[in-house]
C-alpha cells in the first residue's frame, strides 16, 4: 500500500494486490514494457507457422515436406487452442456471441484444459481466430481470459485479428493479419486488393489501442498462401510483396511472425 499524508493526516491511499507464484514450468513466456516478448527471463522474437502444410504450394510442400526442415530457425512452439467451439461444440452460437459470463459448463472445462496444458511445453494459449468476422463478443472473451490467466498466469493467451481496439482486453498478444490478398482481375492483370500499406495501417490501430495498457504485445501474421480455395483467381504473394509486408510489420513493434 502507498499512503499520501499532510499534516500527519492521511490523505489518500493506493493497494495493489501482488500474487506471489509458485515455481513456474520448464519454458514460460510473459511480456514486458514496451511491450517486448520474454522467453525463460530473455527478450525473444517469435518465428513460427500456423499451418504451412496445406497453405502453402505443391512444390514447396514436395521439397520440403516437414516444417521444421524449411524452417529450422523457427522457435515458437504449438499453443493450446481455449477457442470457444473447442471447449464446447457450437458454443460460439449459443454463448459466445452474447455479452454474458461463461457457462459453468464452459469454466469447467476450460479449467480441465488448461490443468491438462501443464504438463505440456507451449508458449501460448490461442482464444479467438477472426472473432471479429463472427461477432464474438469482446465481454465473452474477456471474461474466458481473465479466468485463464488466473489458472495460468505463465503464457499468454493470443487472439488473432485486426480489430485491435474491439479486442485489446481479451488477450496478451494481439496477432495481426494484414493480408493483401493477389489476385488476377478480369483482364488477367495481377492486383493487390488491401495494398501493401495495410499493415501500417493495422499496426497504427494496435498502438492506438494498446496505449496506456501494460502486459500487451503484438505479433504478425503475414500472407504467406492464396485464396484461390475460394477464388479460382486468387494468387500468392511474391517474396517481394511478403518481405514488404513482414518488415512493415516489424517496423511497427511486432514481436514475432507467424505466417
Amino acid at each position: 500500500a502507498a499512503r499520501v499524508s499532510v499534516g500527519g493526516k492521511k490523505v489518500c491511499e493506493i493497494r495493489e494486490t501482488i500474487r506471489k507464484l509458485p515455481t513456474g514450468p520448464a519454458e514460460t513466456v510473459w511480456v514486458e514494457k514496451p511491450g517486448r516478448l520474454f522467453l525463460n527471463g530473455k527478450p525473444v522474437f517469435f518465428l513460427g507457422w500456423y499451418n504451412d502444410f496445406w497453405l502453402v504450394s505443391q512444390p514447396h510442400r514436395e521439397k520440403y515436406a516437414d516444417s521444421r526442415a524449411r524452417t529450422p530457425q523457427a522457435n515458437m512452439r504449438s499453443w493450446v487452442s481455449i477457442e470457444p467451439n473447442r471447449l464446447s461444440p457450437n458454443l460460439e452460437e449459443r454463448e459466445a456471441v452474447h455479452d454474458m459470463m461463461p457457462s459453468e459448463e464452459v469454466l469447467k472445462k476450460l479449467a480441465e484444459v488448461v490443468a491438462e496444458a501443464k504438463s505440456r511445453r507451449f508458449h501460448f494459449y490461442y482464444l479467438a481466430d477472426e472473432p471479429a468476422y463472427r461477432n464474438i463478443s469482446p465481454v465473452y472473451l474477456r471474461h474466458i481470459y481473465e479466468k485463464v490467466k488466473e489458472l495460468d498466469p505463465y503464457h499468454p493467451v493470443m487472439i488473432v485479428d485486426v480489430n485491435p481496439d474491439k479486442y485489446i482486453d481479451c488477450a496478451d498478444v494481439i496477432n495481426m493479419h494484414p493480408y493483401f490478398g493477389p489476385t488476377l482481375n478480369e483482364k488477367g492483370e495481377r492486383v493487390i486488393s488491401g495494398g501493401l500499406e495495410s499493415a501500417m495501417n493495422c499496426f497504427d490501430a494496435y498502438h492506438r489501442a494498446a496505449e496506456g495498457k501494460n502486459g500487451k504485445a503484438v505479433m504478425m501474421m503475414p500472407q504467406a498462401f492464396t485464396y484461390r480455395y475460394m477464388n479460382i483467381y486468387g494468387e500468392f504473394p511474391t517474396f517481394d510483396e511478403m518481405h514488404a509486408n513482414m518488415f512493415s510489420g516489424v517496423a511497427r513493434g511486432a514481436q514475432g511472425l507467424q505466417p
